[in-house]
């Protein structure tokens, strides 16, 4: 697995952006995605991490947490070190420090430790700003961090934060524009290559298939299923 981040002054002007947004307010969680099993534990979906993750972080890796106080401006990042079992399926990866460097972040903790930072954060009677969860495993994760239902953790959801966010990723940077061009570039390449594959009696599947072959070709995959009808 290769690791394709912008320089690390990025992400740590995105997090200080952030920071100045959300000053002297508790702390910031921000949660990566998991891996999801198809039909048994190690056989996973195509792995997408959440993008609000990766414009702060930047790691395009499961099972990533990390924490911005605003008070302190203390950044940590959260991960387990790979096992021989993991190995089998990634391919050799940087350790969970190495990756935090490459995002400009010196301080890094086992997966588990988020939990003493939030109840810490909970008891001494700090905000802490999550976004939406969308993704089941996240949602329990958090009902259990922040000792509440299910039911209510949308009631926990940080619109400061969200607002924030947005505010920021609204204004796209000239990386961003140009990783945005090299992107449309790609959706005419499949769009090109499902014109001119299209012939009488031609299946729909062989469509998709060529239209998957062009983005993978380009080392990138589509963002939603296809859409391909008569």
């Amino acid at each position: 697995m290769e690791l394709n981040l912008f320089n690390k002054q990025v992400y740590s002007d995105r997090r200080d952006q952030l920071k100045k947004a959300i000053v002297n307010d508790g702390i910031i969680l921000l949660m990566g995605n998991e891996d999801s099993s198809m039909n048994y534990k190690d056989n996973c979906y195509p792995f997408r991490q959440d993008s609000s993750f990766l414009y702060y972080f930047g790691l395009d890796v499961p099972s990533l947490g990390a924490i911005i106080d605003t008070d302190t401006g203390e950044e940590v990042i959260f991960g387990n070190e790979l096992s021989i079992d993991d190995i089998i399926w990634t391919g050799v990866l940087p350790s969970v420090k190495e990756m935090a460097a490459l995002a400009g972040v010196e301080k890094t903790d086992p997966y588990a430790r988020i939990t003493h930072y939030i109840h810490k954060a909970v008891t001494t009677g700090r905000n802490v700003h999550i976004l939406p969860p969308y993704r089941p495993e996240n949602k329990i994760k958090l009902s259990a961090w922040l000792n509440v239902s299910l039911n209510d953790i949308a009631d926990h959801v940080s619109l400061k934060l969200i607002k924030a966010v947005i505010a920021q990723r609204l204004i796209k940077s000239p990386l961003e524009v140009e990783e945005m061009e090299k992107a449309v570039s790609i959706s005419v390449d499949m769009q090109l290559t499902v014109i001119k594959n299209t012939r009488p009696g031609i299946k729909e599947y062989d469509l998709v298939a060529k239209a998957i072959e062009t983005a993978q070709a380009a080392n990138a995959r589509l963002g939603y299923p296809a859409i391909i009808t008569t």
